[in-house]
């Protein structure tokens, strides 16, 4: 029965070439479009869902209430990493300088590359997302100042085959970073990208040799005013949540003056969400 449904297909098929030519052609492309709009959307869905407790890490927002229409920001003063850790016990947080802050020249003995995504974090940062090291320890990683994790491709890009921990890499000819530890790539679908990891202590020399900014340390890492990095933060248990948005405006208060909370909001925003925000800058 089966080959002569074949016979009769094969010759419907000769008898109205170009019909079926159509056909064919026109159900080869709609299997492939939903192919590929199934492979986009589970990629989609799938975003930073990697990371071991992505339930419970959340990015703080900034609203500002303006008389124009209220402006949200992704980005947050350095001081609130240590505000949360102070105000709210168990909770662990970072900063997280923004990837295309940063883009320096790195120098291994006569080689120049160029870099992408060199950003400044806390060393909680691997406390909150799951970042892999091939190489190093991620306790002790970012524990010294001048030390940096740099990403595989990044690392058989400068070194080749050669073990990179205890290396130095020279960055934009003025600071030499000693190479603590070698990281997985991080994967497409991740918030967090990074070609090299350094510690976000040495932010402060950045800004101040190469940006020329007058800061004291005060303004760079307890700083309630200007608003340049991420910050994330990890909750004890899902419930928590609740109970440290009620006490924000409080906290808003305590550390930036009385009455901030009436034109200023924090936001806490799910790591699974941050993919499919939308109306926030920056």
């Amino acid at each position: 029965m089966l080959k002569n449904y074949l016979k009769v297909t094969i010759r419907n098929i000769r008898s109205n070439k170009v019909y079926s030519l159509i056909n064919i052609v026109g159900l080869a492309v709609g299997i492939t479009v939903c192919m590929l709009i199934t492979l986009y959307i589970q990629n989609d869905l799938s975003f930073d869902k990697f990371n071991k407790n992505y339930k419970l890490i959340y990015r703080i927002n900034q609203e500002f209430i303006k008389d124009g229409g209220n402006v949200n920001w992704t980005l947050t003063p350095s001081g609130f990493h240590n505000a949360f850790i102070n105000e709210f016990p168990g909770v662990l947080s970072t900063r997280v300088i923004p990837p295309d802050f940063y883009q320096p020249v790195v120098k291994y003995k006569e080689n120049l590359f160029t870099s992408k995504h060199f950003i400044f974090s806390d060393p909680e940062i691997f406390d909150i997302f799951s970042l892999h090291l091939i190489m190093g320890n991620p306790k002790t990683a970012l524990s010294q100042p001048f030390s940096v994790v740099i990403s595989r491709t990044e690392a058989h890009k400068i070194f080749g085959d050669k073990n990179p921990l205890g290396k130095t890499i020279r960055v934009n000819n003025l600071f030499d970073y000693k190479v603590t530890g070698v990281a997985e790539n991080m994967p497409a679908n991740s918030t967090i990208q990074f070609n090299y990891l350094a510690p976000f202590n040495n932010i402060k020399d950045v800004l101040r040799q190469e940006f020329h900014w007058n800061l004291s340390d005060n303004d760079v890492f307890n700083n309630f005013n200007a608003s340049n990095f991420y910050t994330f933060i990890l909750l004890p248990s899902e419930k928590d949540k609740e109970k440290i948005t009620k006490q924000l405006p409080a906290l808003l208060d305590k550390y930036c003056g009385a009455q901030t909370s009436k034109y200023n909001k924090l936001h806490l925003q799910q790591l699974g969400d941050i993919h499919f925000g939308t109306g926030l800058q920056f």
